[in-house]
């Protein structure tokens, strides 16, 4: 059963400094796409280039970033849908082992301060998270539902998944987050682009 994390002074300016930059879902939303296109735009002057030291140094900051960004969406999106929905967190909160401070709270809400027990760069946590919402395999749904309309590299495409991209979309989100772990954690590590 996971733990609700207990309020402390650093993890409540944590969350206020997420709530500043969160703001509407309307410019989360907006904020994602953009950083997730910025870095997606500066990667690909290097597609078809000669590797060298540049494009290695490129790939492990794309990456780190590329996955920061699903972090902080799936977090905000969690913080949203919670707050939109308080039936939503009964449903959470029956899963987890509540500590006494949980209902005293002031200066954050109860969406926040559970948001602080997931660690969106994980997938079980993901699954986790998100499941009670869902219902089970959140991110198999995620990645497998085909979308009416989306526009892709500029044009409009209709009939697109992730599971298109990326057929084994499972051991490619795992061993994105593995090797961000690896960069960011060890100096040393040199990622295999």
């Amino acid at each position: 059963m996971r733990k609700v994390r207990k309020q402390t002074g650093k993890i409540v300016d944590e969350l206020l400094s997420l709530r500043d930059s969160r703001k509407s879902i309307d410019e989360f939303n907006f904020t994602f796409l953009t950083n997730f296109s910025d870095n997606s735009r500066l990667m690909h002057v290097f597609v078809g280039e000669d590797r060298n030291e540049l494009f290695d140094v490129a790939f492990r900051q794309y990456l780190v970033f590329l996955v920061s960004c699903w972090e902080t969406f799936f977090r905000d999106l969690f913080v949203y849908v919670n707050t939109r929905d308080p039936d939503s967190i009964v449903k959470l909160i029956d899963q987890m082992k509540v500590n006494e401070d949980i209902l005293d709270l002031s200066k954050i809400t109860l969406p926040e301060l559970l948001s602080k027990s997931f660690n969106f760069q994980n997938i079980n946590d993901l699954e986790s998270a998100y499941n009670s919402l869902w219902g089970a395999n959140f991110l198999e749904s995620v990645c497998e539902t085909k979308t009416e309309v989306c526009g892709v590299n500029g044009k409009v495409a209709s009939g697109f998944s992730v599971n298109s991209l990326f057929g084994d979309w499972h051991s490619t989100i795992t061993k994105a987050f593995n090797i961000r772990h690896k960069i960011v954690h060890d100096a040393s590590y040199r990622a295999d682009a």
